[in-house]
């Protein structure tokens, strides 16, 4: 790459970054929970502060993405595959300018995080492999006992 064309990635991250950064202190300040004597409203307000909080880790997520590219074009690595050492496209960099895989490698890693994805959707909950075990323990922690212990009545009386 020229480094007319590093200039032009580098002052894009810039941009973006300080765009990003923007965006990012204004949901903080919008993050700050206020107290709240109505129950719905508080609810509704719990609700504006999850989705708040999942659009500030992924701000701050693409920020170190940036941050990274930033790095990467001073240390001259910049438009190279983190994955297999090959470069990246030209046009991939123009779309999305903090890619550290080319596409291919971009779909390789999507594809592993996919099946790691799927496999834990799929793989039941710990309490559902010995439903009787699952039975005692929700028994005893609806009684106040602690987790995992039995009740001090018969079992019989718990299993059904």
């Amino acid at each position: 790459m020229t480094s007319r064309v590093m200039h032009k990635f580098h002052q894009v991250l810039q941009d973006r970054k300080a765009g990003l950064l923007l965006v990012l202190r204004q949901r903080l300040d919008l993050h700050r929970v206020s107290p709240n004597s109505d129950p719905v409203d508080g609810v509704a307000e719990l609700t504006e502060q999850e989705l708040c909080s999942r659009m500030i880790a992924f701000s701050r997520t693409r920020v170190r993405h940036l941050e990274d590219s930033l790095w990467a074009i001073q240390n001259g690595s910049y438009g190279r595959c983190a994955a297999c050492d090959g470069e990246i496209p030209l046009k991939r960099l123009e779309a999305v300018p903090w890619s550290t895989y080319c596409v291919a490698c971009h779909e390789k890693a999507e594809a592993a995080q996919a099946s790691r994805d799927t496999q834990q959707v799929r793989r039941p909950p710990r309490e559902l492999e010995n439903p009787s075990e699952f039975r005692v323990r929700r028994v005893s922690v609806l009684h106040g006992w602690s987790r995992g212990c039995l009740p001090p009545c018969p079992r019989d009386r718990y299993s059904a």
